[in-house]
């Protein structure tokens, strides 16, 4: 009993209370799928961004997925089928209705799913042995978790509780739980309720929680991209480096890439106030008002307390939208300082004393002597550098969020040389005014006091509401045509197309966000279910290896009533045997273990990738996407997107003209373009043309190109092309 004890003690620290962010906002890879492929796959993210969110499964030629449904008819496929117009590329097929049919993507991004629109947060917890069993096997109606109960001293009581499990009803905004053991399959989440939950109740917890669990510190540092990242610094260096140098479209190109990236996270900030707001709306004093309500005709009559907040950001995002106007009315292939410097010193003033690399001002660096110069390249060669700027639009950005920094990106930058410099241990653009605005501080702090309330009242129709979760579950079925094979757990990364290289995934991955604490990687566990409830094997993270943690599969044990993963490794990550031409069930169990941490103070957000093999070598047949042959590629395809108009903005449409080139040849016809994911009937792509109607939500969208020549190598590259917010 005393072993028992302590191991419960462990679990249950004070800091339980704590939070952990854990939207399942799972991100499709954007590549072009071109032949079949051994391997399988489907990525989480923890990120708290509510933008994008979607979830792709996927399996090719000989190992075959689907999403599970209620209806498991058939012992050999489940009832799936697999036919004519079944693919969500389809003229008239919905994403949700592929989705449940054999084939080699699943996308949940449908709101139907409730991924998008439910942030919530996972509390630590411990797997649960069903009663009776000494060997791993869960409950079967939900009930998987147990959990810290405290006492009125703040300490631990009891380690128990009932989890339930639950599907999204989109009318009810909510994960439902279900009456029935064994009703409910496809994606859930696992958690509490106390009987009856108030939607209106739920509404106001959900927003609280996305306005305060959401990153925006981080969301402004991943802003801008790599590419993004090295044309801006080449362009202020290319300035301050030269007399009387020009520009072509190529570099304001850049610019523009840049005032776009950034118009999309200005977006992302204020959906996040927007939250704020309603969750206000449900407090004493206000009116209850939906998310899609709140806009600059309301914000003239608010009077709550995030007036300052939404109006800083609503002037960086019209300074924003003021320079991209002028950006593009800049024409012509010869671009002078003096016409593109508005753009650029709006983004990143290149001044005296505004900008920095490395400490050096951007304008003392055509003041160096050779020597110097060698010096401050070979600094730029030999250790990871900073460019720091003080004034522009990425320091407003900064005056809300504080002051950040993005990743290091590795890049050329052309200085010191005709042939430039590689910034081979990466340079981080970091974003450092010397003022800063307190709205954000004082909103956090507003929201977190104890007196911001549910004011309850005539309350909305009720549910029996998930509340508190503490795992979420996606069912999965896979087939296979070979015998004698295994489904195993692919922690390195590998070509999800077999032999193909521009198809390599992640492989069994996370990747910690910024400002994580890493010491949660001890707690986060993946469990794999059998459709018995057996537990084949639960995952957790190896030693850090390139920024990221490997996942490695342990056999289960049962220990002390609860079901942890052993420190035996299982021999290749096998997790279960595939009968050939016999689906099987695998349900993936995603939470955090209370026992593995003492200390949950801290959040913890980033992106899982678990990728999926075969035991067996399967051999793909060719066949071809839209003529595109099953060839080795090559990724040199430089892609790019004409939008008119120059920004395309959700509720107004536009146009994207698609352009291919192999390094910087001529343009390509014959080039096969293809939508990396299903965006909706209101985005179409047809004679290299994608067109975006009024109705369509802001996002960004991928298109992959394929081109054989003349020697049947194939050529691929991708382009994004981005859907702003209003």
């Amino acid at each position: 009993m005393e072993n028992m004890n302590k191991s419960d003690l462990r679990i249950r620290k004070r800091a339980l209370k704590t939070k952990l962010m854990s939207a399942l906002a799972l991100l499709l890879v954007a590549s072009i799928m071109m032949g079949t492929s051994t391997y399988a796959w489907f990525v989480l993210s923890t990120a708290p961004e509510v933008k994008g969110m979607s979830t792709t499964v996927g399996a090719n030629g000989g190992l075959e997925i689907a999403l599970l449904t209620d209806d498991k008819t058939n012992a050999n496929d489940f009832g799936i089928t697999s036919g004519i117009g079944d693919s969500m590329y389809a003229a008239g097929t919905a994403v949700t209705a592929a989705n449940i049919t054999w084939g080699n993507l699943i996308d949940l991004s449908d709101p139907s799913y409730g991924l998008g629109a439910s942030s919530t947060v996972l509390y630590p917890a411990a797997l649960k042995v069903a009663n009776g069993e000494t060997n791993p096997v869960i409950e079967a109606d939900g009930d998987i978790f147990a959990f810290a109960n405290y006492g009125v001293d703040g300490r631990v009581a009891t380690v128990s509780g009932t989890t339930f499990s639950g599907k999204y009803v989109t009318n009810q905004n909510a994960f439902v739980i279900t009456d029935t053991a064994n009703a409910s399959y496809g994606v859930r989440g696992i958690g509490t309720a106390a009987g009856a939950v108030d939607t209106n109740l739920f509404t106001f917890n959900r927003a609280k929680n996305i306005f305060l669990n959401t990153d925006v510190n981080d969301t402004a540092a991943n802003a801008l991209t790599t590419g993004t990242v090295e044309g801006l610094l080449n362009i202020v260096v290319k300035h301050s480096t030269s007399d009387n140098e020009t520009y072509s479209q190529t570099e304001l190109g850049y610019l523009v890439s840049a005032l776009t990236q950034l118009q999309a996270a200005a977006n992302t900030l204020e959906t996040v106030v927007k939250n704020a707001i309603v969750a206000e709306s449900y407090t004493q004093g206000f009116t209850p008002v939906a998310l899609t309500d709140i806009d600059a005709a309301y914000m003239t009559s608010y009077t709550g307390q995030f007036g300052d907040l939404w109006g800083a950001i609503a002037d960086l995002k019209t300074s924003i939208e003021t320079k991209l106007t002028q950006a593009g009315a800049i024409t012509g292939d010869t671009i002078s300082w003096d016409t593109l410097s508005p753009i650029v010193n709006a983004i990143l003033n290149t001044g005296n004393n505004l900008l920095f690399i490395n400490g050096v001002d951007i304008a003392t660096l055509r003041t160096l002597n050779e020597t110097e110069k060698q010096d401050f390249a070979m600094e730029l060669l030999t250790q990871p550098s900073t460019a720091t700027t003080k004034q522009g639009l990425l320091a407003d950005f900064a005056k809300i969020v504080d002051h950040f920094q993005t990743p290091y990106y590795v890049i050329h930058l052309d200085y010191g040389g005709s042939s430039g410099t590689n910034v081979s241990n990466g340079i981080a653009l970091e974003a450092d005014p010397a003022t800063t605005y307190d709205y954000l501080a004082t909103a956090i702090a507003y929201v977190e006091n104890d007196n911001f309330q549910y004011a309850g009242g005539a309350g909305g129709a009720t549910t029996n509401a998930i509340a508190t979760f503490y795992g979420y579950a996606v069912d999965l079925a896979f087939r296979t045509n070979a015998t004698g094979s295994s489904l195993l757990l692919q922690s390195e990364a590998a070509a999800r197309v077999q032999g193909q290289t521009a198809t390599m995934g992640a492989g069994s991955t996370f990747t910690f966000g910024e400002n994580s604490s890493e010491t949660m990687a001890a707690a986060l566990r993946i469990a794999f279910i059998d459709a018995d409830n057996n537990v084949l094997a639960i995952a957790k993270l190896g030693a850090k290896s390139n920024g990221s943690y490997p996942l490695v599969a342990y056999t289960p044990v049962v220990a002390n009533g609860f079901i942890t993963a052993s420190d035996t490794a299982l021999p290749d990550n096998a997790l279960i045997a595939l009968d050939a031409n016999v689906a099987k069930q695998v349900t993936v169990l995603v939470y955090f273990d209370g026992e593995s941490v003492d200390d949950f103070s801290d959040g913890a957000t980033g992106t899982l990738n678990l990728q999926f093999a075969s035991s067996e070598t399967l051999t793909p047949m060719d066949y071809d996407f839209g003529g595109a042959q099953n060839n080795n590629p090559v990724t040199d395809l430089n892609v790019t997107a004409t939008l008119d108009p120059a920004t395309i903005v959700a509720g107004t449409g536009g146009t994207a003209t698609l352009s291919a080139k192999i390094g910087d040849g001529e343009p390509l016809t014959g080039v096969t373009y293809q939508f990396a994911a299903n965006y909706g009937e209101h985005i179409t792509l047809e004679n290299g043309v994608v067109t975006i109607d009024a109705e369509a939500i802001a996002q960004t969208i991928t298109v992959g190109a394929v081109y054989t020549d003349e020697n049947s190598v194939q050529h691929v590259g991708s382009v994004n092309i981005v859907i702003t917010a209003p």
